[in-house]
């Protein structure tokens, strides 16, 4: 097979045996070329090996030797699903494992963490904890308010009292402002009591 281009532009491809007749095919730029069938099935071939091997070029080439079972398991698949080579069933496997690592780990990020729930909780029973805890110390100073509140007016009915009988007797007296250190004294008396009640 040998090619020449005429004094037109066109390219002629001659096989070697004059035999084999010529067609005329169209290429697809549009340029009509005279060849023969034999030479146009030997260039046919070499085109299409030349597209797959550009199609493929990023493909790499494995061999696996698997077991029997697994291999009638591809090719039922490969029936199954209608995919043109055993290839593309193994391809599609790998593919939706790797979809579905993805998803589960988009998920996980989704959730939420346990540790953080658990940490969370804590805080939030301890939080619990310490509200219990200052409902119990209000409570505890309302009473001692209220305990408070109760001895100051006896003790001011007490002075009235004393005043009145004071009054009726006809006792005059001062009564001087005490010190502080007895004032101190009479605080730490009345606290040591409302802590034992």
């Amino acid at each position: 097979m040998t090619s020449q281009t005429g004094y037109n532009g066109e390219i002629n491809i001659i096989d070697r045996n004059q035999n084999n007749p010529l067609t005329e095919k169209s290429m697809l730029n549009g340029i009509s070329i005279a060849i023969s069938e034999f030479c146009f099935d030997k260039l046919k071939q070499k085109y299409r090996t030349f597209k797959n091997k550009q199609k493929d070029s990023f493909l790499i080439k494995k061999q696996y030797k698997l077991p029997k079972e697994i291999v009638n398991s591809i090719k039922e698949l490969k029936n199954q699903y209608n995919f043109p080579r055993e290839e593309h069933v193994i391809e599609n496997i790998i593919n939706g494992h790797i979809n579905n690592k993805n998803v589960t780990q988009k998920i996980a990020k989704l959730k939420p963490k346990e540790i953080d729930l658990e940490a969370l909780n804590f805080i939030i029973n301890e939080n619990k904890q310490k509200i219990y805890d200052l409902k119990n110390e209000r409570n505890n100073l309302e009473f001692k308010i209220n305990k408070i509140i109760n001895l100051l007016a006896i003790s001011s009915l007490e002075n009235e009292y004393l005043k009145d009988v004071l009054q009726d007797q006809d006792i005059f007296s001062e009564y001087s402002t005490p010190s502080n250190e007895r004032i101190k004294s009479k605080i730490l008396e009345i606290n040591n009591l409302l802590k034992e009640s």
